[in-house]
């Protein structure tokens, strides 16, 4: 799965850790992981309900607000 957004080089260039957290949540088993919008979050899009959880809860004890979520359809 391929993501795109090309204010996301410039953001990390910026603020390196949108790069980190996007790396941490590949390395947890995330299929894809991107930046929202101008950088207001960074995403994981997992097929595992329990890697998500996981990744998050290592998220969340580095600091960081983390949350799963479903989607509706």
């Amino acid at each position: 799965m391929v993501l795109e957004n090309d204010l996301q080089p410039l953001v990390e260039r910026v603020n390196p850790i949108v790069a980190v957290v996007g790396s941490q949540l590949m390395a947890a088993g995330a299929v894809a992981s991107s930046m929202s919008g101008s950088g207001s979050a960074v995403y994981g899009i997992f097929d595992d309900r329990t890697a998500a959880e996981t990744a998050a809860e290592k998220l969340r004890a580095a600091g960081f607000r983390s949350f799963c979520c479903t989607p509706a359809l």
